[in-house]
């Protein structure tokens, strides 16, 4: 065992780290080229995430070394409840629809150590093909507290995280030491076992840890067309205009069939986009 004395917003802490495991984790970083990375651990995680009342079972996990990672997630299961309703009011029909986007796709997220920018994969739902968005890294203002608690045999330590908000609890271990982590959080001194959030819209919890685990990992090629995170809002709006006029269309053809002699004055459609990209 080492000991290693950090101070953070005026706090000192005393990690105990196991030796052997900082070895291991340093000694076997294998070379990469450009476009792959040799990865030296794998976490598995599971997912749960609750939008718009409709529940997501994720699997997921994160391949990293010293230098570069790559989080992985595909969605295994959903519950969604009846959310469709209609109401009529002198010929006023509104229908309000909840739209899940399921990305039936394994989608990743590639960050490299020291850059400002991450690349994501996701779901373009209007050509049903994969895009690629350069987002920005948001610097997170973690709050280290003295609690501790062991997983899976790691001894953990607390952060507390206000982000895009929601507030988040995260348990790391400084055993395994690295700033990457699973989806945007990470950032810490240590590998994330466990995170939360207080409104239990997100569960994320390590299921099995590997190292050394060797494994080449492919990046995205540079000349692949890269889009903006608002550009790819906009095309989730555009394929839910397409949807919302879609069922407008519909109900008026139903509406004008089943009601004979009623004439329809308005049709409102509203739609909860179900943002795919982020956390919540």
């Amino acid at each position: 065992m080492i000991a290693i004395q950090v101070y953070l917003n005026g706090n000192s802490y005393i990690y105990n780290m196991k030796i052997t495991a900082i070895l291991t984790l340093f000694c076997l970083i294998g070379a990469y080229a450009q476009d792959t990375f040799i990865s030296n651990v794998k976490v598995t995680y599971n997912v749960i995430r609750t939008t718009n009342n409709t529940t997501q079972e994720l699997n997921a996990s994160l391949l990293f070394n010293s230098s570069n990672s790559v989080f992985s997630y595909k969605t295994v299961s959903v519950n969604k409840p009846v959310s469709q309703s209609q109401e009529d009011q002198l010929n006023d029909y509104k229908l309000n629809v909840n739209v899940v986007h399921r990305d039936t796709l394994e989608n990743h997220i590639y960050n490299e150590k020291g850059q400002n920018t991450v690349i994501k994969t996701a779901l373009d739902f209007n050509s049903n093909q994969r895009v690629y968005i350069r987002d920005t890294i948001e610097r997170l203002e973690w709050k280290i507290s003295s609690e501790s608690k062991y997983i899976q045999s790691f001894e953990c330590i607390k952060a507390t995280l206000k982000y895009q908000g929601s507030s988040y609890t995260a348990w790391f271990t400084t055993e395994i030491p690295t700033s990457f982590g699973p989806y945007d959080f990470g950032q810490l001194l240590g590998l994330i076992l466990e995170l939360y959030s207080e409104d239990h819209r997100l569960y994320i919890a390590a299921t099995q840890i590997t190292y050394p685990f060797e494994e080449t990992v492919d990046l995205p090629k540079e000349d692949l067309e890269y889009i903006s995170f608002s550009e790819y809002e906009d095309l989730n709006q555009k394929y839910l205009d397409s949807f919302a006029k879609s069922i407008k269309e519909k109900a008026v053809r139903v509406l004008t069939k089943s009601e004979r002699g009623v004439k329809i004055s308005n049709i409102k459609i509203e739609t909860k986009k179900n943002n795919k990209n982020r956390k919540d």
